[in-house]
């Protein structure tokens, strides 16, 4: 998730549980009337009934990863899940991996229970690590070929950089240092999709989050992700996840539950800021 300088995300009041960890950048945090001044590895943690807004750094372009959760039960060992901070200014890896390994899993998986039994398994981890830090663990490192990896990071800096619309097939081969051709068969080995597919659904990925933790209209998400036509947007994005940018931005206000984006199978090692 990315916002460009001075972007403010105005008070609201959460509904349900959230990790937030800054990337890049820095920002403001308010909650229940204390101020935190977030870096990179910092990380929130919401809960039900904070009133909480963000002020995004002025200067640079701030990335953060984020997702939502909602709780039946906690662990037995666990101490009171609302006493925990708001925010651990400097996370430890652990901490951190499980944060990004969860966010993968929400957005890359296949929505089954096995997956679901996974991600209940790491948040109770990531709970436990949260409330008692020990030994950083290692990430592993992405098991995608390497020009689909050049080829997806160039596909994030034109979206970070606003010209994600005149972005070519051949500009992305020649990132990747290879043939259109070849891109193209990586990709669709990898991730069932061709490479401009997933330059799609990647600015998809970030004008969901926008519409949800941002002030901006629905024409300036549509500029912000790369398209140049707020109509062809608002059809693009109503056809990949199910709802117009309108009805998940009433949704999210009403605090009801929205869809997932999930990335094709094999995506999951592709940078994630904007989950």
């Amino acid at each position: 998730m990315q916002y460009v300088p001075g972007d403010v995300l105005h008070e609201r009041v959460l509904s349900d549980f959230e990790f937030v960890r800054i990337l890049e950048g820095s920002a403001f945090y308010y909650v229940n009337g204390e101020k935190f001044s977030l870096k990179p590895n910092s990380v929130v943690f919401g809960k039900p009934g904070n009133i909480e807004k963000y002020i995004w750094d002025t200067a640079v372009t701030t990335l953060h990863s984020y997702f939502h959760f909602s709780l039946e039960t906690t662990p037995r060992d666990l101490v009171d899940i609302c006493t925990l901070p708001h925010v651990i200014m400097d996370s430890s890896v652990m901490v951190r991996s499980i944060i990004e390994e969860i966010v993968n899993l929400l957005s890359f998986s296949n929505d089954d229970h096995n997956t679901a039994t996974t991600i209940t398994r790491a948040l109770a981890l990531l709970l436990d690590r949260y409330a008692h830090p020990l030994i950083p663990a290692g990430k592993a490192e992405s098991e995608l070929p390497l020009q689909i990896q050049r080829a997806a990071i160039e596909m994030r800096t034109a979206i970070t950089e606003q010209r994600a619309a005149t972005l070519t097939l051949g500009m992305l081969a020649e990132k990747a240092s290879t043939t259109k051709n070849h891109l193209c068969k990586l990709f669709k080995n990898h991730t069932g999709n061709p490479p401009l597919k997933v330059l799609r659904l990647m600015q998809v990925q970030l004008a969901l989050g926008l519409l949800v933790r941002s002030s901006l209209t629905v024409q300036e998400i549509s500029f912000r992700c790369g398209f140049a036509d707020p109509q062809y947007f608002s059809r693009y994005f109503k056809a990949v996840v199910g709802s117009s940018p309108k009805h998940i931005r009433n949704k999210a206000r009403l605090g009801e539950t929205l869809p997932d984006l999930r990335f094709p199978q094999g995506l999951n090692s592709l940078p994630s800021a904007y989950d």
